[in-house]
């Protein structure tokens, strides 16, 4: 009898495919480009060679444990909720196969990119022991964290896929759950010191922080004892992580068995429905009078906007982020009112509704494709011009209070800054504020036509939205990044006659405008030909090559 059998298939198979072999050569790559430029800056600045190790460790660690935390949003949170929209799991367990030989077996094969990319770093972390600052012992417990980081996350993976059937639905809830067991331990701690035993000393923050996946990479980087002390103050943590991540697997295979299947619904489930419908979709005079509004409109703009909550959805995390900085506000006083926290705290709105806009834009031609949905649209007198203006126009009805919400706090943020002259608000922060928000108004219109043009060609809801994020949001960053490393190995003369910020405006205003006039260009000249597509194999891209995704 072959033990889990699934596993050596799904391994054999993953071997196989193209981006196992790009997902380790482009990590290394990246990895080299990232120690190379840091060596050579700290070598140009005559650094001493043992800080200049300590700066290469912590920032390839960083960078590591960013990967290893996030890893299943490109893995495994959707290898069972695949097989749940395609009818196959099912198929599944007609055979003898039990649920843990399918958890385990995709979870294998999600996760084989993820953990050849991984190893593929492992000479890089070791390579500043060379130089010293670094202990053996410490590039060894580093290693070990990141495991079992890695194994927590594709885990915490596997458990959101075996209960979810949409991918965005089970990627957010994976990146959610993530987020919850990274911070929630020490704030859980923080509490309760210093609201129910009310001490000054880090008690219970120190105790319970052992329970986030943080906590181990923390201790590690900043470790300046023996080995022994080290691997001591971690023990625990790594015991917690690694049992959570075993609850979690446990769960997964508890729950597959029981979540592929359309459930009847009792009586009491239905009244729950019914209520629920009746705030989603309105009632039915409410609903035959959107209609008509919206069909006088666009079809299409009907089509999408039927659901009355995704504004308000889109809304939450705003609203979130606001009562946070205001909480903070009234703890640190005036301490809080500062150029530097305004930019923060605007920078992470932007991010926010610049994710939510490229996933969306992404996700109705990917599900309309996969329903044969565009081709019936496409049937109808409605022009290709008819169709992209609808769906423009959608976006528009579900993220303009979102948006008009967060232009009116960068408007207050920017009064703020002009009103407060006893910090001595420079104007360079003035002007770097206003290019911040061009760039903001810009990388949503390009967002939203990308992730449209990459939602036509993609099979994979993440995939396209991963492609549209790392064009508009990321490469303008990289290139920006490597103006400033190049002046410094150089002249250092460029920024003596312009603004960092003017150069990183110029630089994502040409790439919006590239960007924005290809993907539309395109979309308006193939539409017909990619809605009748059957997700045929495409050549891919430097980036989706370089970050394993596709097969």
């Amino acid at each position: 009898m072959t033990v889990l059998p699934v596993v050596g298939r799904e391994l054999r198979v993953a071997s196989r495919k193209k981006s196992t072999f790009f997902s380790r050569v482009g990590t290394a790559s990246i990895a080299w480009v990232i120690f190379g430029v840091i060596y050579y800056v700290g070598t140009f600045g005559r650094e001493n060679p043992k800080n200049t190790g300590i700066v290469l460790f912590n920032i390839l660690a960083f960078l590591s444990f960013l990967y290893c935390l996030f890893a299943s949003l490109a893995t495994t949170c959707d290898s069972l909720s695949e097989e749940k929209r395609q009818n196959t799991l099912g198929l599944l367990f007609l055979t003898d196969l039990k649920s843990y030989d399918i958890v385990i077996g995709k979870m294998a094969a999600g996760s084989l990119s993820s953990v050849y990319a991984f190893f593929s770093v492992f000479p890089l972390l070791a390579l500043p022991l060379l130089m010293g600052g670094v202990t053996p012992g410490q590039v060894g417990l580093l290693i070990v964290v990141l495991l079992n980081t890695l194994f927590l996350s594709l885990s915490c993976g596997m458990l959101m896929s075996s209960i979810s059937r949409n991918e965005v639905r089970a990627s957010s809830s994976t990146f959610l759950i993530i987020i919850l067991l990274l911070v929630s331990p020490p704030l859980m701690g923080v509490f309760i010191d210093t609201q129910i035993l009310h001490s000054s000393r880090p008690l219970m923050t120190e105790y319970w922080a052992q329970f986030s996946p943080a906590y181990g990479y923390y201790k590690v980087v900043q470790s300046r004892v023996a080995l022994q002390a080290t691997y001591q103050a971690i023990q625990t943590h790594l015991i917690a992580v690694n049992l959570m991540s075993w609850i979690a697997l446990l769960l997964a295979c508890l729950f597959v068995r029981h979540t592929w299947q359309d459930k009847v619904a009792g009586s009491k489930p239905v009244r729950w429905r019914e209520v629920w419908n009746r705030w989603k979709w309105g009632t039915d005079e409410s609903k035959g009078f959107r209609r008509r509004r919206l069909l006088n409109l666009n079809p299409y703009i009907w089509l999408d906007g039927r659901n009355r909550l995704v504004s308000i959805s889109s809304m939450l995390p705003i609203v979130f982020v606001a009562v946070i900085w205001i909480g903070f506000g009234i703890k640190f006083s005036s301490d809080w009112f500062e150029p530097f926290n305004y930019f923060f705290t605007a920078f992470i709105i932007h991010t926010i509704l610049k994710l939510s806009v490229a996933s969306e834009a992404a996700r109705r031609f990917v599900v309309d494709r996969q329903s044969n949905a565009l081709e019936l649209v496409l049937c109808t007198p409605l022009s290709v011009r008819d169709i992209l203006s609808g769906r423009i126009g959608s976006l528009v009805r579900q993220f303009r209070p979102a948006i008009l919400s967060a232009l009116g706090i960068d408007l207050i943020f920017y009064i703020l800054m002009i009103i407060d002259s006893t910090k001595n608000v420079q104007a360079n922060w003035l002007w770097s504020y206003l290019g911040f928000v061009i760039i903001f108004i810009l990388d949503l219109i390009t967002l939203a036509w990308v992730g449209m043009w990459h939602g036509m060609n993609d099979s994979r809801i993440n995939r396209a939205f991963g492609r549209a994020v790392a064009r508009v949001m990321v490469l303008p960053w990289v290139l920006f990044l490597v103006s400033l490393i190049s002046d410094g190995l150089m002249t250092g003369a460029l920024f003596d006659w312009i603004h960092p910020m003017v150069l990183y405006v110029f630089l994502s205003v040409g790439i919006n405008g590239g960007f924005y006039l290809s993907a539309r260009t395109r979309l308006e000249a193939e539409f017909r030909i990619k809605a009748t597509d059957r997700f045929q194999a495409t050549s891919r891209s430097l980036l989706s090559r370089l970050f394993g995704t596709g097969n």
